[in-house]
């Protein structure tokens, strides 16, 4: 059992991705990756997080960071 694949993947969202896993692994009767995937959802819905991002001249932090 697969997935349809996303319309465009440049603009798939992380909790679009991990609903899909969800019904998946509803589908196929793994509860316990669903608890998983669940709670992996919810944090998704929390809070953004601050990231910093260190390092010594010329390590490519810009690019990191983008």
């Amino acid at each position: 059992m697969t997935a349809p694949p996303a319309k465009d993947h440049a603009t798939t969202r992380p909790q679009d991705v991990l609903d899909t896993a969800i019904g998946t692994a509803k589908a196929g009767g793994r509860l316990d990756i669903v608890d998983r995937l669940s709670e992996a959802r919810s944090l998704l819905r929390g809070p953004s997080v601050a990231v910093q991002v260190a390092g010594g001249a010329q390590q490519g932090r810009a690019s990191m960071a983008a």
